[in-house]
C-alpha cells in the first residue's frame, strides 16, 4: 500500500514540475489515466499538516491549498511529496475522534462535578427523597383526611337538605293559605255560620242559666219564709 501510494506521488511530483516548467500544459490527461476518483490525502510527518488535492488538479484547485497553508503560517509546501507514507496517520486524522470526544467528556465532567460540586445530583436526590416521603406518608394521610372531611361535609349537606325541605313545605302551606278570592269567600261564609251557631248556643245557655237562677231564687225564698215561721215560735 505504501509503495503504490509512493509511486503515484513520485509521478504526480514529476508531472507537476513539468507543468510548472512549461513542459506540460495540462495535468488532466495524466490524472484521468490514474483512474483515482477519490481524494488524495497527504499527511506530512515533519509538520503534522494535512493537504488534500482532487483527482483532477489544476492551478485553480491547487493554489487555494497553498495560500491557505501560508495564511495559517504552517511550514507546508504542498508540492513537496515524500515516499514515506503512513496510512494510519491519514485514517487517524480523518476518522479517529477520540481526542475530541475525550476533551468534551473531560469538560463535561469538570463542569458538572468539579465546578458545580454535583449540585444537580444533590437536587435530584432531594427531589427523589421528597417524592418517596410524600408517597409513603403524605398520600395516606391525605386520603384519611379527605375521607373524614367528606363524611362531615356529607352530614352537613343532608342537614341543609332537610332544612330546605321544611322551608319548601312551609312555603307551600303559605301559598295554600293565600288562596284566591272565591275560596276566601267560602271560608268567610263558613266562619259566619260558625259564629252564628256559637251565638245561638250562647243564648240557649244564658236562657237555661236564667231559668235555673229563677228556680233557685224561688226555692231559697220559700226556705227563708219557712225559716221565718219557725223562728217566731
Amino acid at each position: 500500500m505504501r509503495g503504490g501510494i509512493g509511486a503515484v506521488a513520485q509521478q504526480f511530483r514529476k508531472r507537476l514540475e513539468e507543468w510548472r516548467g512549461g513542459v506540460a500544459s495540462d495535468l488532466t490527461p495524466w490524472t484521468e489515466s490514474l483512474k483515482v476518483p477519490f481524494l488524495i490525502t497527504v499527511s506530512r510527518r515533519d509538520t503534522g499538516s494535512l493537504c488534500v488535492c482532487k483527482s483532477s488538479p489544476n492551478p485553480k484547485t491547487l493554489a487555494p491549498v497553498h495560500h491557505r497553508a501560508r495564511s495559517l503560517e504552517m511550514p507546508v509546501n504542498p508540492w513537496m511529496w515524500e515516499d514515506d507514507w503512513n496510512v494510519g496517520d491519514i485514517q487517524s486524522r480523518l476518522f479517529d475522534h477520540k481526542p475530541v470526544l475525550q476533551g468534551e467528556i473531560r469538560y463535561f465532567v469538570r463542569e458538572f462535578e468539579e465546578k458545580r460540586g454535583l449540585r444537580e445530583k444533590r437536587l435530584l436526590d432531594n427531589v427523589n427523597s421528597m417524592i418517596s416521603e410524600v408517597h409513603g406518608r403524605g398520600v395516606p394521610e391525605l386520603q384519611d383526611s379527605m375521607q373524614s372531611s367528606t363524611s362531615a361535609i356529607l352530614m352537613r349537606l343532608e342537614a341543609a337538605n332537610h332544612m330546605t325541605q321544611r322551608i319548601l313545605q312551609r312555603d307551600s302551606v303559605k301559598e295554600q293559605s293565600d288562596s284566591p278570592p272565591a275560596s276566601r269567600e267560602k271560608y268567610q261564609s263558613e266562619w259566619e255560620e260558625f259564629m252564628k251557631e256559637q251565638t245561638r248556643r250562647k243564648e240557649e245557655v244564658d236562657e237555661e242559666h236564667a231559668k235555673a237562677v229563677t228556680r233557685l231564687s224561688a226555692h231559697y225564698g220559700e226556705l227563708e219564709r219557712d225559716l221565718a215561721k219557725f223562728t217566731t215560735f
